[in-house]
């Protein structure tokens, strides 16, 4: 087990290394690379060389050589830069160009001059970066004898020249770059002939525009700033003339085209007059009022409104109706007294338009309360403590008024206790069943029994000690049964009048019950005999009794049965599979150590062999 944790480590220390050790490293760009390096100090000749391996040109605009010691400290200033000579100039190497860098000791001609010098001329690092300070390439070089701490994975070795050169590809005319500079290098020698002058600037026209634009595009025009306008859009292409704004009074439609715009205080074009607009003086669209002798500002007409020949807004809808009135109820008259009103209308309606009169000469205006609606369809009762009218018992009138001019009214004579006056199927006559808030119903005298409802769930509550007659929904005194002296012997209550009742005198008044009845003697209704005289029945059979209560046989049950196949608890099978399964374990594992542990144990063994041998 102890050489499995050596060989862990071993691997762990391995990948570790791999990762933060390896000197390998990855140029961003495959294009341009450094094809030739000749180090040496500030007075001696040096030169770096790049080659553009692209099939077209690189801008290099604001890119740099630099060259860092053995130990990767980096010499500023740079070797070389290329910067353009203005703003909107950028510099391009050609499709598989040269580019040299040399001091003046070399005496060649270059296209930059190296200041600076390239180390001792033993070892030392060459990189490219762009104009975001990303590397491009990357050379380590060293003599033998010497190191370079970050190569692109290997340097490359110097040879007694000093003087390094990338392998060539003829197949490709390409340098060969496999980010491996032992690999990619060979020791060379100063050739007699460089190329240069493969670089040039190109001017950017538009500094405005994205990408370089060597010529002011067709239809632009160049600005004193340097900036390409694009040429004028004429924004009225329906209009004579370049109309570079839309003008005062008009508005584009879908189609750019510019019209004539109405309205210019409202948002969007408008080439007609909007509906329930007008222009006023000001030249402004706005609002007309709909409804002139309504208080406030109608834009549309209200609910329940029309227009008529006079533009003023009247109501749409059928007057309210009266419907029903309770003059004289029974007992005191003090919020008791209704009068009910029908809105026939598919629309909820207002009081407010109305106003309530009753007298003779409906000499008395009554005003409702503020906001009161009353529902389509439905029925709303107007009780006298809400509204401070009096309907006398002698007769008298009501109308309802609208402001409009319409009204709904009745008149009455000699009200009767109870009674209202109703509007039913298009008459007037008293009923002795009122219904505020409900659809009028006629007397009970003239009405089937089973017709009358049981209730109306709009009627007004009954006063305490009171209940509603299901009959007539009049309100009547509760009746009381709990002082009731009870019944003397041989008498029993009637449940319909709560009196007593001889029982044999109701007995001698009963027709007799007929064959298989008996008389029950608490209700003295017939009944069936239920229970027939045993000695009449069948016996039951062997192992059955007879059912005290249904006279039926039934089976005899001495004790619960068992099941046939009755579930038996099987004890120690699991635990049997688990014991079994840790000594399976246990013994893999002894004999792995044995195995793991093997030369160490054999040791052991003769190392006791031997002192048993020398005692």
């Amino acid at each position: 087990m102890r050489k499995l944790y050596i060989i862990y480590t071993a691997c762990l220390l391995c990948i570790s290394g791999v990762i933060f050790f390896s000197r390998h490293v990855e140029a961003i760009n495959k294009n341009i690379v450094i094809s030739q390096i000749k180090p040496g100090k500030s007075t001696s000749s040096r030169l770096v060389e790049l080659y553009n391996n692209a099939d077209v040109p690189i801008e290099i605009t604001d890119w740099c050589v630099y060259y860092s010691s053995p130990s990767e400290v980096k010499q500023t200033p740079a070797l070389g830069c290329f910067l353009p000579s203005a703003p909107s100039d950028h510099i391009f190497i050609d499709s598989h160009g040269y580019i040299l860098l040399a001091s003046s000791q070399t005496k060649l001609p270059s296209d930059l001059v190296i200041d600076g010098g390239l180390g001792t001329g033993n070892s030392g690092h060459v990189f490219l970066v762009n104009n975001f300070d990303q590397e491009v390439d990357r050379v380590g070089f060293a003599a033998l004898g010497y190191t370079a701490s970050r190569p692109e994975a290997a340097q490359a070795l110097l040879g007694d020249s000093k003087i390094i050169e990338r392998k060539w590809d003829e197949l490709t005319s390409t340098y060969i770059d496999t980010d491996n500079n032992e690999v990619d290098f060979l020791p060379s020698v100063t050739r007699n002939i460089y190329q240069y002058g493969q670089i040039y600037d190109v001017s950017d026209i538009c500094l405005n525009l994205d990408g370089i634009q060597e010529a002011v595009p067709n239809g632009y025009t160049l600005d004193e700033a340097g900036n390409c306008m694009p040429p004028p859009v004429d924004v009225c292409s329906n209009l004579d003339g370049l109309q570079l704004d839309v003008p005062v009074g008009y508005g584009q439609d879908d189609s750019s085209n510019c019209r004539m715009d109405i309205c210019l205080n409202l948002d969007g074009l408008q080439e007609a007059l909007p509906e329930s607009m007008y222009l006023n003086d000001a030249g402004e669209c706005v609002y007309r009022d709909l409804c002139p002798n309504l208080a406030d500002i109608q834009i549309t007409l209200p609910t329940g409104y029309i227009e008529d020949s006079n533009e003023n807004c009247i109501h749409d809808y059928r007057p309210l109706e009266i419907s029903e009135l309770l003059a004289n109820p029974d007992g005191s008259d003090d919020g008791r007294e209704f009068i009910e009103i029908y809105n026939p209308n598919a629309n909820d309606v207002s009081l407010s338009d109305y106003m309530l009169f009753v007298g003779p000469a409906y000499a008395k205006a009554y005003d409702f309360e503020p906001d009161q609606v009353i529902k389509a369809g439905e029925y709303l009762a107007i009780y006298n403590d809400k509204v401070n009218f009096t309907l006398t018992n002698t007769g008298s009138a009501v109308r309802l008024h609208s402001d409009d001019g319409r009204y709904s009214e009745t008149s009455y004579i000699n009200a009767q206790d109870d009674m209202a006056w109703a509007m039913i199927d298009g008459a007037w006559l008293y009923s002795n069943r009122p219904t505020p808030g409900a659809a009028n119903l006629i007397s009970i005298a003239d009405a089937q029994l089973d017709e009358i409802p049981a209730s109306v769930s709009n009627l007004k509550p009954c006063a305490e000690g009171e209940e509603r007659n299901p009959l007539t929904n009049r309100c009547r005194a509760i009746s009381s049964v709990s002082g009731l002296v009870p019944c003397k012997a041989g008498q029993y209550r009637s449940e319909e009048t709560n009196r007593c009742r001889n029982i044999v005198s109701d007995i001698s008044m009963l027709i007799p019950c007929a064959e298989g009845e008996e008389r029950n003697p608490v209700t003295n209704r017939c009944r069936s005999v239920a229970v027939l005289a045993a000695s009449t029945l069948k016996p039951c059979p062997e192992g059955q009794e007879r059912n005290p209560t249904t006279n039926r046989c039934r089976n005899i049950i001495t004790s619960m049965p068992t099941a046939a196949y009755a579930p038996t608890q099987v004890v120690g099978q699991s635990s049997n599979i688990a014991m079994w399964s840790f000594i399976s374990v246990g013994l893999v594992a002894i004999l792995y150590g044995v195995w793991e542990w093997r030369q160490e144990i054999m040791q052991l063994v003769k190392k006791i062999t031997l002192l048993r041998r020398q005692k």
